[in-house]
């Protein structure tokens, strides 16, 4: 918008910037309005992080700002050589915060924010300069227009009123992208945009076009996974906040965005001391800090070394954004008995944080780490990785290997004896042993014929006892204890719902729980160790959580799954082009298009339940056909398109295949117990998965009078994801039994003829009646091609739709349904498009949680 020159100050013998307006636009009305104001706000302003003015000069009809001048370096050239090391991105972003929180205190928006508007000084004081497009609270209006130009600087007129669009257009809000009326949050979100670059080298957004910036703007999410992965917790959840596309919910304060860059850590660097009673004693900002924390929805990440000082203190909770946080197998977590370390996996690695520190520490060597537990004596933490067991001391140089793990090469828990032995529950497998220094493994119990394997082992208090979950095939699973020599498995509490299982101090048996929805709940039953008998009745103790871990003195920490996103249909096609489709909902998935490829038939989620929906894809309506307090997921169409076939109920254990008329019309008919149905091309056969608890059986039933279903492809390995090939001759699906997921097909109705589709794995897949499958592999979209004949001819699988983009929803789960629907041609598709930023998970942790139980 103006000319800068260095000159001197002759007067004061100082150097200055001068800066005046191009002779095109010397006699604009509008610019020299926007010239002087740029002047009066900058007087208005007086900062260490703010270059400042030293006067508004008039010359021969020409104005000229006379401004403070910086030496150093813009901020953009110095981001051309790389992203900053996290440590100085965090300080020159906390300066950078300071200067336009006082801005905004001023009551002046800057609207322009961009690493080329912020320079780094040779003494490490960061300036913001340039408040040309700056604005005071309320929004000028002017009648002048100006041309568009593109680059560096965005003016569209008219120049300052609703309907602007102004900025860099990399770094521009969505509303500013939008041409709607800005505020300070606008700033926030440039900022955002500033603290990414600095950290991840590259920009938020990036396109080859100012059109393709705005789009990807208001259209897509940042790659998180480019950031550094030592970012503060609080740091990435902060990033979020400020690039949240809806204003209303964006960090509504910069100043919050600088309180978080001058200590990343947060405030639990202050050391923790120990009371007489054992209890941790708290210092006297505790308090003022757990409010704080609850008030911003739990964006410090470093909050956990709070504990309350006596025991009849109120119980407090509060959760913590991971990102990468998994719940992939049964023990994600572990707390030591003190409740002073809390081992979790997160992004395919193990890390460790100590609750009186601030930062969390990734375990060398825990690439693929899964199921941490702790030493009895808790210094030493064991998890597995690589089809072997690992031991790590904290502050040590690398893991020692305990032992390889036998059977899948997989443990979904382990835990450590008093007297240094280790058990592990071996994925599909039995129950192992193995002495903590390393040596032989032994099976201590074998799972029989009606055990699928056992989950989640750990030790009674007495050190020696260990308690576990069977995990039974059909309907039978329960906690069981194991002791004696030689050790012997005794059933104590049957609980078929169930999926781990721990014992607290109260007295209780904690356990992870399939909720009535689709979510896990915490339950717990009073549990006697003397009698090892349930002396009452279970009990919710919390909603959507799972895996309970308590502490000795009090504390529970559990996992609570990412809320589901906001997301919408969409048709992709196979150049990249994608076209948006009916309306953004809750927790869209399961796509299924019709056979006219006119409807489109999904589940997505309203009131806590998942529902089914039809969109017309051309008059834009949409239908929903199930209500009620049951979850329906996984729709299918009949050959004719009248009636559609879908899983109801919230839990394997008792969904139902129900089908209902497309139009909505008539009642729903329940037709067999299990779910993913699809039917037959010509209409006779409907192929259904059967829960085996945990493993999948395909069965069919004769579409008619009379029908009796029966096993189509029932073995040890889990089969699931049924899918039929246009002519009816083959049926695709998933299966287990290479001992990772691959996509097979076998000749229907016969079951022979088995060949192998996918390579390096694959989930879900659709036939396109084109001839051809495609399957999700990760968050890969998978095509290969088939031949006609006796027996189908297969191609190579090669990549569709290959994106790191978290927009796009291609990864699939038996809980959420196939993520895409091939159109008969195989050329476009019909998938599933998040709106919005993605949901984190979190821990929750709940203090003075044993105050819940004394009221029981």
């Amino acid at each position: 918008m103006g000319e800068v020159y260095r000159a001197r100050d002759t007067r004061l013998g100082r150097d200055v910037a001068i800066k005046a307006l191009p002779a095109a636009f010397a006699q604009d009305p509008e610019r020299l309005a926007r010239f002087e104001r740029e002047a009066k706000f900058l007087a208005s302003l007086s900062h260490p992080n703010i270059a400042g003015i030293h006067g508004l000069e008039e010359l021969d009809g020409a104005s000229y700002l006379v401004l403070e001048f910086v030496e150093g370096e813009t901020l953009a050239a110095h981001l051309e050589r790389g992203p900053l090391p996290p440590a100085e991105a965090l300080e020159v972003c906390r300066q950078v915060a300071a200067g336009v929180e006082a801005a905004h205190e001023s009551g002046v928006v800057h609207r322009d924010l961009k690493p080329g508007n912020i320079m780094l000084t040779p003494s490490g004081t960061v300036k913001v300069l340039d408040f040309g497009l700056a604005k005071s609270g309320g929004a000028g209006a002017s009648s002048s227009t100006s041309a568009q130009s593109a680059s560096p600087t965005l003016a569209y007129a008219p120049a300052t009123g609703a309907g602007v669009i102004l900025g860099t257009a990399a770094y521009m809000s969505p509303e500013q992208a939008r041409g709607r009326m800005v505020d300070r949050r606008t700033d926030v979100w440039s900022f955002g945009c500033v603290l990414y670059e600095c950290l991840a080298g590259r920009q938020a957004f990036e396109g080859d076009t100012v059109s393709d910036l705005i789009a990807r703007i208001i259209e897509r999410e940042p790659d998180w996974s480019a950031l550094p992965p030592t970012t503060p917790p609080r740091v990435v959840e902060l990033l979020h906040r400020c690039l949240t596309k809806d204003a209303g919910q964006r960090l509504r304060d910069i100043g919050e965005a600088r309180i978080v860059l001058a200590s990343p850590g947060g405030t639990a660097d202050v050391p923790v001391t120990r009371g007489r009673s054992g209890m941790r004693a708290a210092p006297g900002w505790i308090a003022t800090a757990i409010v704080a924390a609850l008030a911003v929805a739990a964006t410090s990440a470093l909050l956990l070394a709070i504990r309350p000082s006596r025991p009849a203190a109120p119980m407090r909770q509060f959760r913590i954004p991971i990102p990468g946080l998994t719940q992939q197998f049964f023990t994600p977590m572990a707390l030591t008995r003190d409740g002073q370390s809390l081992a979790y996996e997160a992004g395919d690695r193990i890390w460790i944080r100590r609750l009186d520190r601030s930062e969390a520490v990734a375990v060398p060597g825990s690439l693929n780490g899964r199921a941490p537990f702790w030493s009895w004596d808790q210094t030493t933490l064991c998890f597995a990785a690589n089809r072997k067991l690992w031991a790590f001391t904290p502050g040590g140089d690398q893991p020692r290997e305990v032992c390889r793990i036998p059977e899948s090469g997989e443990i979904v828990g382990g835990a450590w004896s008093a007297d240094g032995r280790v058990v592990m529950a071996v994925w599909r497998g039995g129950l192992y042993e193995v002495a903590a220094g390393g040596g032989d493994v032994h099976l201590s119990v074998p799972i029989d014929s009606s055990t699928v394997d056992f989950h989640g082992p750990s030790f009674l208090p007495d050190g020696r006892t260990v308690l576990l979950y069977v995990h039974d095939k059909g309907e039978r699973s329960a906690v069981a204890i194991v002791e004696g020599s030689p050790p012997r498995l005794k059933r104590v509490y049957d609980a078929p719902r169930w999926a781990s299982v721990s014992y607290s101090r109260t007295g209780h048996l904690l356990a992870t729980a399939e909720g009535t929805g689709s979510g896990s709940e915490v339950w717990a039953v009073p549990f006697s160790i003397r009698s090892m008998t349930a002396t009452g009745p279970a009990f919710r103790v919390i909603a959507d959580a799972a895996f309970a871990n308590t502490s000795s003195d009090g504390l529970l920490v559990a996992y609570v799954d990412a809320p589901s996103p906001l997301s919408q249909l969409v048709r992709l096609r196979r150049d990249g082009g994608q076209e948006l489709l009916g309306e953004p909902q809750v927790g869209i998935s399961g796509p299924a298009l019709s056979p006219d490829g006119t409807r489109v038939a999904y589940a997505a989620e309203q009131d806590d339940r998942s529902n089914i929906w039809v969109l017309d894809l051309a008059r834009g309506t949409r239908t929903r056909l199930t209500s009620g307090p049951a979850d329906a997921v996984h729709p299918s169409w009949s050959p004719d398109g009248t009636r559609l076939f879908y899983a109801s109920r919230g839990d394997f254990s008792g969904m139902c295949v129900v089908s209902v008329r497309s139009d909505g019309a008539g009642s729903a008919d329940t037709l067999a117990h299990g779910f993913q149905p699809v039917v037959s091309p010509d209409g006779r056969t409907l192929v259904f998965t059967v829960d085996r608890k945990g493993s999948g059986d395909l069965w069919m039933l004769p579409l008619g009078e009379g029908g009796t279903a029966k096993p189509f492809l029932a073995t040890s390995a889990d089969e699931h994801a049924p899918a039929f090939s246009p002519d009816g001759h083959w049926l695709a699906y998933t299966s287990d039994e290479s001992g990772r997921r691959e996509i097979y097909i076998r000749r229907f109705p016969e079951g022979d003829g088995q060949a192998q589709v996918s390579v390096n794995g694959g989930t879900w897949s659709r036939w396109s009646r084109g001839g051809g499958i495609c399957y999700t592999q990760g968050d890969t979209l998978m095509w290969v091609s088939v031949g006609t004949g006796p027996r189908p001819t297969l191609g190579l699988p090669r990549r569709l739709f290959a994106t790191s983009a978290p927009e796009l929803e291609l990864s699939a789960s038996l809980v959420r349904g196939a993520p895409m629907d091939p159109y008969p041609d195989g050329q476009r598709f019909i998938a599933v498009r998040q709106v919005g930023p993605p949901a984190l998970p979190s821990l929750l942790f709940v203090e003075n949680w044993f105050e819940e139980f004394r009221k029981r």
